[in-house]
């Protein structure tokens, strides 16, 4: 992992971009609880979270074409002005006492559009500014940042809305933005990757990539893997206000404990991913953390418990983040550098949009079960989807792990 942290660009983006997630695993707090005392309605924080990430599903496969065209770091720069404008609105609406639930989820829709355009930008920018060999160390690196972020951010947003009001975390993720985009004008990015050869429209450079994804013997059937714990076990991020105060009646202080647990299975996940560094039975891992994440989840769902609740949370996130983290590295490992963007894009859509989508039907879903009958079933069919996946393993393997595999 450290061998990432050599290249001065890799370290520019790594520590602004930390400071920058700290801010938005702040403000993601603060929209969660925000939104669950302005409605008290599981369906409204599917809402939301749906208009954070279903833009990816449909804007994603063409962005990841248009990254391959692209400056990538000039394209990044310019999107990351524009998601700074909208969080300043909406922290503005905050602070002013003028949010509803409908302009925060307008505005949130706007910012997910802006974040599916930047989805395959963001995970090819990484890559991009180490040489090819330390690829997996800066995946690593960035996963085990991310993951410290998501236990700092909730743990200060708890902090923060208690002592000073909820409208700070959005001022903060607002100051995020300014030290990121100000590293992004420090770095420069000397390896770049771009589609070679006669340019086609950008139409047809997305269906290339899918193609490319539906010919690749590993990477097909993994991304499908990817969705379906995407789908069925994620959403239980964006149910966690409803359940801190509803069925654990612990409110924000509650909230930012579930959430930092969280994050603590996700920095001692990271940092054993990024210790291992290579994906040498790495496809035999991230069935295996997928069984677990099941079985974890499906015990948080049914406990009454909080102290079990929080253990399992721990466990949860670790093992999602060795599966995802795993699967990205599998992934970046095995494509072409021409076809990153797209590759990537799609591993966002499964990544980001799945989630939403399940955190909608999940939340639609609470009216009538509650809140956690909807969780223990997404951890149920999760563990269906293991069964059928796990006698494809060795095949998997074949596709993913040997050297330069091909489609």
């Amino acid at each position: 992992m450290g061998r990432a942290l050599r290249h001065r660009d890799f370290r520019i983006y790594a520590s602004t971009h930390f400071l920058s997630a700290v801010g938005y695993w702040m403000q993601r707090i603060g929209i969660g609880w925000l939104t669950w005392q302005l409605t008290h309605e599981g369906l409204w924080l599917g809402i939301v979270a749906a208009a954070d990430a279903l833009p990816i599903v449909i804007i994603a496969p063409f962005a990841g074409a248009v990254a391959d065209r692209v400056d990538r770091l000039h394209a990044f720069r310019l999107l990351q002005f524009v998601n700074a404008a909208i969080d300043i609105s909406l922290a503005t609406l905050v602070i002013t006492g003028h949010v509803t639930p409908i302009a925060m989820a307008a505005l949130i829709l706007m910012g997910g559009i802006c974040n599916a355009l930047l989805l395959p930008l963001r995970l090819t920018i990484g890559p991009n500014l180490v040489p090819r060999e330390d690829i997996a160390a800066a995946i690593s690196f960035h996963s085990v940042s991310f993951q410290c972020s998501v236990f700092v951010g909730p743990a200060l947003a708890g902090l923060v809305i208690s002592h000073f009001g909820v409208e700070y975390v959005f001022v903060a993720n607002c100051l995020g933005y300014v030290i990121f985009i100000t590293g992004l004008y420090m770095m420069r990015m000397d390896r770049a990757e771009h589609v070679a050869g006669k340019r086609t429209s950008v139409l047809s450079d997305t269906w290339e990539g899918v193609r490319y994804v539906a010919r690749h013997r590993g990477v097909a059937p993994l991304l499908l893997l990817v969705a379906s714990f995407a789908l069925l076990t994620r959403p239980y991020l964006d149910m966690m206000p409803g359940i801190a105060d509803a069925v654990f009646s612990r409110g924000a202080a509650g909230l930012s404990t579930l959430v930092s647990a969280a994050g603590i299975g996700g920095i001692v996940a990271g940092l054993w991913v990024a210790h291992y560094g290579r994906t040498t039975h790495m496809t035999r891992i991230v069935l295996t953390s997928v069984l677990a994440v099941s079985l974890a989840l499906f015990v948080f769902a049914t406990t009454s418990s909080f102290a079990l609740a929080v253990v399992c949370v721990v466990v949860v996130s670790g093992m999602l983040t060795i599966a995802s983290t795993g699967s990205q590295m599998l992934i970046q490992g095995s494509v072409d550098g021409a076809m990153r963007g797209r590759v990537m894009s799609l591993y966002g859509i499964t990544w980001r949009g799945a989630p939403a989508l399940g955190a909608l039907i999940m939340g639609g879903m609470t009216s009538i079960f509650g809140l956690q009958a909807p969780l223990a079933a997404g951890a149920a069919l999760c563990f269906v989807a293991w069964m059928l996946v796990q006698p494809k393993r060795r095949a998997l393997e074949e596709g993913l792990e040997l050297p330069n595999p091909r489609s």
